[in-house]
């Protein structure tokens, strides 16, 4: 269709759902869905309330939104993909609930999904992170860079506008935790899929961070098992070339000193076999990829 993308979506009411998750926000939801709905109002908004302990869902029933309240805390993936489940809309925005992100920026997305799949929103204004957090996270995006042959701007930012029927697609690779984004926009990029970062202000969060040292860990191994899915060779290539170089090494050694040793000859059939175990598991990635299309 053209013209013009933002009148487009406001002349049906289905054409965009908003989605927030929210845990324990009493003090931005207000202030979020006030302003939501005089900038958007034929916009489907869905808030899913993850099993908050505060007044978070009392105060979502003020307004007249789609509400969906899980019985305990499931996770922010989980909620996501709740949302997901009961949008409407041929397009999907997801949108913290802790008051760091301006819904003005939507009109930004709305202005680029003419020409691309999934929009992003890249923050701009970083704030101050423990040095532990910040390691972390560089080792995670260095590996999703690797794994993407790409630099992502932005991996786990949780504004995006996404076409529905692409987000589907993925629902089964889709983690319950905070790794959904970086998950989606690693399967994208794997499968050559558009996507377009937007720079966005980040305010600051109200209340703390709920991702925890055990969400970072979570989120690295999320990252090695995209890996055997969408790119099984890029891990155990580097492992076979490594382990087969350590064997040769103490081979030479061993040749030297005139004694061969078992361990030196089961290393280098290690890198052997690996090498030939992660051509099987990259066929198999493939066949399986196939099947899910």
């Amino acid at each position: 269709m053209e013209g013009n993308p933002l009148i487009l979506a406001t002349t049906q009411i289905t054409k965009v759902s908003i989605i927030i998750p929210v845990y324990n926000e009493e003090k931005s939801i207000n202030g979020i869905l006030s302003q939501l709905i005089k900038l958007y109002p034929d916009f489907e908004i869905i808030v899913i309330d993850d099993g908050s302990r505060d007044d978070t869902y009392k105060l979502i029933q003020n307004f007249n939104v789609k509400n969906i309240r899980h019985s305990f805390n499931k996770g922010y993936g989980a909620s996501i993909k709740t949302g997901i489940r009961a949008a409407r809309g041929s397009f999907i925005c997801t949108l913290d609930g802790d008051g760091q992100h301006d819904p003005e920026d939507i009109r930004k997305f709305l202005e680029e999904m003419n020409n691309y799949d999934m929009v992003v929103g890249e923050r701009e204004c970083r704030f101050k992170e423990s040095a532990l957090y910040s390691f972390g996270k560089k080792i995670i995006n260095s590996t999703a860079n690797y794994l993407s042959r790409t630099r992502i701007p932005d991996l786990n930012s949780g504004f995006r506008l996404i076409k529905k029927d692409i987000v589907m697609k993925y629902m089964h690779l889709l983690p319950n935790g905070f790794s959904l984004s970086t998950t989606l926009t690693i399967a994208l990029l794997r499968d050559g899929y558009n996507i377009k970062y937007v720079p966005i202000s980040a305010s600051k969060r109200f209340g703390k961070s709920k991702v925890t040292l055990f969400d970072g860990m979570q989120a690295f191994l999320l990252v090695i098992r995209l890996m055997t899915i969408f790119s099984p060779l890029k891990l155990f290539l580097p492992a076979a070339f490594l382990t087969f170089l350590g064997g040769a090494f103490l081979l030479v050694y061993d040749i030297i000193h005139s004694n061969i040793q078992d361990i030196t000859l089961l290393i280098i059939f290690s890198g052997i076999l690996i090498f030939f175990l992660g051509l099987i598991v990259d066929q198999m990635a493939h066949i399986r990829r196939e099947l899910k299309q």
